[in-house]
């Protein structure tokens, strides 16, 4: 029998799977790419909303509406920058859409960006059109609630100007020693008691209060939490709810050290926080002033007294001023936060009063690492400056 010759349908079958199997290579290629093209835009999206809220995050403003007015333009620069930064040479993305508004009491930023993904591969085997990429992400700025490496001297918020914002002056007083009205900021019934702090869990003396000054607080401090736009007699007795007891809640429940700011070396510790030039977080606790507590929100004396902290506020310090037995200054018009305040550096250094009391200037504080949401909205008397950055959503998913 005559043997049939099928090397030419061979060659047919070949090159119909050579020809599908380029056509499947190609498509394995294009995806391949497109999905790479996919997360690096993820990556530009996540980039510039997060960007873009670090801008709004450093505006020297307390209310939302402020914030984005004035960081508007930068924040959009930012975010623009950010995308052009992450562009591939494939798949250039480009910022589609950049939206920042408050809504409920937080600035949502909102970035889109798009590209196009080229189908190159399966155009040889005429398959398809180019693959068009939309990813997107949102950042939220909002009022910290948490910082770390505080200082453990308590402020009564009487004590600060009407509408305090970044760059106000002010001076944080020893109980009794000038300052709010009598009554708003009361004088303790133990007279050692000169509104400095133990950390949580670090009490020790002067010793420790002096490497708490220079060093901060090991462990971060907290707001009491959900205040809103609690005042009066309901927020004094939201605070005392939280804070039966300096243990039921240790890093916002603060308790009292009754040693002196300027005893032994703490006048030292003080002159170096003031020649590090930080912007360090300070405890603030409620006391009666317009649209705040009825009463002052301390209990307790000594080391027994119980500081439910209120708010935090960011503020760098530029002198002191320790009366009583030896009057001793100190200013540092050098640094470049305390030279523009010549008039009040002037008033502390010429002051031959008896007075104890601490110059600040309030300012922005960024803290960092944080995921979990504030409990203070921006504007609100709990607000101390402190701003905190996170993504509300975003990210790449698998």
């Amino acid at each position: 029998m005559r043997k049939r010759d099928e090397s030419g349908a061979i060659a047919v079958v070949v090159a119909v799977l050579t020809l599908a199997l380029m056509g499947m290579s190609a498509f394995v290629v294009d995806v391949g790419a497109a999905y790479a093209n996919k997360r690096q835009l993820q990556t530009s999206a996540d980039a510039a909303a997060l960007g873009a809220a670090g801008v709004f995050a450093e505006q020297q403003f307390r209310q939302c509406a402020d914030i984005r007015l004035n960081g508007l333009t930068a924040a959009t620069v930012e975010a623009e920058s950010k995308v052009v930064a992450h562009r591939s040479s494939l798949s250039p993305g480009v910022l589609t859409s950049f939206t920042a508004l408050c809504e409920s009491g937080d600035l949502v930023v909102r970035t889109t960006v798009s590209a196009t993904s080229p189908n190159i591969f399966g155009r040889v085997v005429g398959s398809g059109n180019d693959y068009n990429i939309v990813r997107s992400a949102a950042a939220v700025v909002e009022a910290g609630n948490t910082a770390p490496r505080l200082r453990p001297m308590a402020l009564c918020a009487a004590d600060l100007p009407a509408a305090t914002v970044p760059g106000t002056a002010f001076r944080l007083f020893a109980p009794g020693n000038g300052g709010a009205a009598p009554g708003s900021c009361p004088i303790p019934p133990n007279p050692g008691n000169w509104w400095t702090l133990d950390c949580p869990v670090e009490s020790g003396g002067t010793a420790a209060l002096e490497d708490q000054i220079r060093n901060g607080c090991s462990t971060p401090i907290e707001i009491i939490p959900l205040q809103g736009a609690l005042t009066g007699a309901a927020l004094n007795s939201h605070l005392a709810s939280r804070c039966p007891t300096v243990a039921t809640a240790p890093s916002m429940c603060l308790s009292g050290d009754p040693g002196q700011p300027d005893s032994g070396h703490i006048e030292d510790a003080w002159r170096d926080l003031i020649d590090q030039e930080l912007t360090v977080p300070i405890p603030v606790f409620c006391a009666p002033s317009p649209g705040i507590c009825a009463t002052s929100s301390v209990t307790g004396t000594g080391t027994n007294a119980i500081f439910p902290v209120h708010k935090l506020i960011a503020v760098q310090i530029c002198g002191y001023h320790f009366g009583k037995q030896n009057t001793r200054k100190y200013v540092n018009n050098s640094l470049a936060g305390c030279s523009g305040y010549s008039a009040e550096t002037g008033s502390l250094m010429g002051d031959n009063s008896d007075d104890v009391y601490l110059l600040m200037i309030a300012r922005n504080l960024q803290v960092s690492n944080v995921t979990a949401d504030s409990t203070c909205q921006l504007g609100l008397s709990c607000d101390g400056g402190l701003r905190q950055v996170r993504m509300v959503s975003g990210g790449f998913s698998y």
